[in-house]
C-alpha cells in the first residue's frame, strides 16, 4: 500500500511539474521573441553606424544568427499550437473556424509600414494558419477561413460604436465587449457549417487577426 501511494504521489508531482513548465514556457515565449527582436534591432543599428568593415561584418553576422534563432522559436511554437488545436478539434468532433484579415485591412496595414515584433507576430500567425489548414485536411476536419468582425454587429450586421472597449449597435441595441464580438461571429459561422455538415458537434474558433 505504501509503495502504491508513493508511486501515485510521484506521478502527481510529475504531472504538476510538467504543467508548471508548460505554463512557464507559455509566459516566456513571446517576451523572449520580443527580446530577440530588440537585440537584432540594436545590432542592426550598431552595424549601420559602424565605420570599420570588419566590425560591421561581425555585428551583421551576430544579427543573422539571432534572426535564425527567432525564426526557429516562432516555428516551434506554431507547430506545437497547431497540433494542440487539431487534437482538440479531433477529440470534440469540432469544426475549425479561422478569423483572417480581409484584403483591404491587409493592404492598409502593409502600406502603413507596420514592423518590429508585430510584423513577426503576423508572420507567425500566418504560419499557424497554413499549418492548421494542412493538418485539418490531413485529419479530415472541417475547416473554414472567414472574417470574424469585432466592429460589426453579429445580430443585425450594422456598424457598432465603441466606448472603453464596449461595442454597442445603434441599430438593434446589442452590446458586448469588443473581444467577445469575433467569438459571436464564430458561432454564427459555425451554425452555417453545421447546416452543411451536421456530423460536427462543436466549434474551435481561432481568432488570428481581428479588426
Amino acid at each position: 500500500m505504501l509503495v502504491q501511494v508513493g508511486e501515485e504521489e510521484r506521478r502527481r508531482r510529475e504531472r504538476a511539474s510538467v504543467h508548471t513548465e508548460e505554463e512557464a514556457e507559455g509566459k516566456t515565449v513571446f517576451p523572449s521573441v520580443r527580446r530577440l527582436h530588440e537585440r537584432i534591432s540594436d545590432l542592426e543599428r550598431r552595424a549601420a553606424r559602424e565605420a570599420d568593415p570588419a566590425r560591421r561584418m561581425l555585428l551583421e553576422e551576430r544579427a543573422r544568427r539571432l534572426k535564425s534563432r527567432r525564426f526557429r522559436r516562432i516555428r516551434d511554437v506554431v507547430a506545437r499550437v497547431a497540433e494542440e488545436i487539431i487534437e482538440l478539434a479531433g477529440q470534440n468532433n469540432a469544426a475549425i473556424v479561422i478569423d483572417v484579415m480581409d484584403g483591404k485591412t491587409y493592404i492598409a496595414r502593409k502600406q502603413s509600414g507596420e514592423g518590429g515584433v508585430k510584423k513577426h507576430l503576423y508572420d507567425g500567425l500566418g504560419q499557424l494558419r497554413k499549418g492548421l489548414k494542412k493538418l485539418a485536411k490531413w485529419y479530415g476536419l472541417q475547416y473554414r477561413e472567414v472574417r470574424l468582425y469585432s466592429a460589426i454587429c453579429p445580430r443585425c450586421g450594422a456598424k457598432m460604436e465603441e466606448e472603453k472597449r464596449i461595442m454597442r449597435c445603434p441599430a438593434c441595441g446589442f452590446s458586448d465587449h469588443r473581444d467577445n464580438i469575433p467569438l459571436l461571429w464564430a458561432k454564427r459561422r459555425y451554425w452555417e457549417i453545421l447546416r452543411k455538415q451536421p456530423a460536427f458537434s462543436s466549434l474551435v474558433a481561432i481568432t488570428l487577426l481581428t479588426s
